[in-house]
């Protein structure tokens, strides 16, 4: 028995030195600010993290995760991850959900179907990452729609059933986090460039001074997001 109890806590620390292993020799934690446990235990930050890992090395000059851009209201916009190269800026709306999704793309709420008995309506995803690029639109002074490319991104464990969308995957992309690797391998190699590396640095530079931010910025967000709930 003390031998095979050794040998589980043996095997339970090499699993603990890869996962660590594993999460620190991604950016992620380094963009994010978020350690292991923060990152595993929001679903959100899961989502996040798994696409993250995904696209950090398929030559973007940089992202962004986690950006509060204002809006014209002044209020503020949080965008999960914004990437920027030289053939666009791109903007992902991350959705660490399982089950069925339904929607269509411009009716106002979507749902998540996990049984039977169990059905829960969420913002449109795409409608969302639309408001995101406009306000980036304005935020960085670029008019230019062929610049900024949408992508939703599901969980693995989803399923995405009885999806309505008009717009061409070159416009909004509806995927999944196991699939946009390729994806976007496909879609960078056949975009023109947008952008000269001058042109990039101005617009990371920009972006950078929004993200990280403090609480009473989130915490504002946060209670936006409740109010568009409520009515």
């Amino acid at each position: 028995i003390v031998i095979k109890n050794l040998v589980f806590f043996v095997i339970g620390l090499i699993a603990l030195f890869y996962f660590f292993k594993t999460f620190y020799s991604s950016k992620y934690h380094k963009t994010s600010g978020n350690d292991p446990f923060s990152t595993f235990t929001s679903k959100a930050n899961t989502g996040e993290y798994h696409v993250f890992t995904q696209i950090e090395n398929l030559g973007f000059k940089s992202i962004f995760t986690n950006v509060y851009i204002p809006k014209t209201d002044e209020d503020m916009t949080e965008v999960d991850i914004i990437a920027t190269h030289n053939t666009g800026i791109y903007v992902f709306e991350i959705k660490n959900y399982s089950g069925w999704i339904h929607g269509n793309e411009f009716m106002k709420m979507w749902t998540q179907t996990l049984n039977r008995h169990t059905k829960n309506k969420f913002f449109n995803p795409i409608r969302q990452n639309y408001g995101h690029i406009e306000s980036l639109k304005t935020y960085l002074e670029i008019d230019e729609s062929e610049a900024f490319h949408s992508y939703i991104v599901f969980a693995s464990k989803s399923e995405l059933k009885n999806i309505t969308k008009k717009s061409s995957d070159n416009i909004v992309c509806l995927t999944k986090e196991n699939l946009i690797k390729d994806i976007l391998k496909n879609h960078m190699a056949n975009r023109k460039e947008v952008f000269s590396i001058p042109e990039l640095n101005t617009i990371d530079y920009l972006i950078s001074t929004k993200r990280l931010q403090d609480k009473s910025v989130k915490d504002k967000h946060v209670k936006s997001i409740k109010r568009k709930l409520e009515k």
